[in-house]
């Protein structure tokens, strides 16, 4: 059973985390391409320099660039999210979104921008199901430690 899930900032939050399983992902048909999305994270009491965080425009965001640690709208695929594909399924950057799929039933896969920020952040996101059963589960894994085969 494929699952096809763009989770537009999903797991914003498993800034600490970081899987790499080494494969290059495939090229996706036009049919699979997901809707366009974005995701920011706000501060909560956290100092951030301007060089650690990627904020583009911010205009439909509802916030001021002050207020955000970190903003993806998906349009620039080098902006820190896993690339990666293997057996078991794929997330990657595809017409500026970004789209996870998996392949097996009862697998979960998660994304990670490289980032952590010592302290509370408000995370917003938007994503869509474009594929798969209606009763798939995504969401955001906040506050993840360990690792990929161990977590905490």
């Amino acid at each position: 059973m494929k699952k096809a899930l763009l989770l537009s900032a999903l797991l914003l939050a498993t800034l600490a985390c970081s899987l790499d399983l080494g494969f290059t992902p495939p090229d996706l048909p036009q049919s699979e391409a997901p809707a366009q999305s974005s995701g920011y994270a706000q501060k909560s009491g956290v100092e951030i320099t301007e060089d650690e965080a990627y904020i583009p425009d911010t205009s439909n965001s509802g916030l001021s660039s002050e207020d955000l640690v970190y903003f993806d709208d998906f349009s620039n695929s080098e902006s820190g999210w896993d690339h990666q594909s293997a057996e078991k399924g794929y997330t990657d950057y595809y017409n500026n979104a970004y789209q996870m799929s998996v392949y097996i039933p009862s697998y979960d896969i998660w994304a990670n921008p490289g980032r952590y920020y010592p302290g509370d952040v408000e995370v917003r996101v938007e994503a869509t199901l474009t594929g798969g059963d209606q009763d798939n589960n995504y969401g955001l894994l906040c506050r993840y430690s360990g690792t990929p085969s161990s977590p905490n």
